[in-house]
């Protein structure tokens, strides 16, 4: 489980990363730096808030968590559903853009080829740092998982 500052430093770290590829998928298609630099900026404002929200989301699941991090299939999920939802908000975006469902389509093909792979690696590298992260307790009485905050624990200890 990931506190929320955990949440916001992901964001971030994903969506300059993902800027920087979207622009240079943007500027491949346009050859043109000032409206690439444009729709990928436009695509990050909207994606920053979405990509905070999956996080949430996802820190509610426990499926593929357990007390010693989260599994690669958790990753997996994550990776499909995010590219699902970015999918969906770049070809938003993209059709503002191009006015024409067959170029918006066509950017948004080659743009998630592209981010689906960078954004399970990101997944993994967040995955193996503790920092922000709650590691799960399994409490036999009553069968479930609990989380305890890394921070606080470190701090009492």
């Amino acid at each position: 489980m990931d506190s929320k500052v955990r949440s916001i430093a992901k964001t971030m770290s994903w969506r300059i990363v993902a800027t920087a590829m979207t622009f240079g998928v943007s500027y491949f298609w346009l050859n043109d730096l000032a409206s690439s630099f444009t729709l990928a900026i436009v695509a990050n404002f909207f994606k920053t808030i979405v990509y905070y929200v999956h996080e949430r989301g996802w820190n509610t699941l426990k499926w593929g968590r357990t007390h010693l991090g989260e599994t690669r299939l958790r990753s997996m999920g994550k990776s499909i559903s995010w590219r699902l939802v970015a999918t969906v908000v770049t070809f938003g975006v993209s059709y503002f853009w191009f006015s024409n469902i067959k170029d918006s389509a066509s950017f948004v093909g080659v743009a998630m080829t592209v981010k689906f792979g960078i954004y399970y690696l990101h997944e993994r590298g967040w995955n193996a740092l503790s920092w922000g992260q709650a590691h799960l307790q399994h409490d036999q009485e009553n069968e479930e998982h609990v989380g305890v905050d890394i921070i606080s624990s470190r701090a009492r200890g």
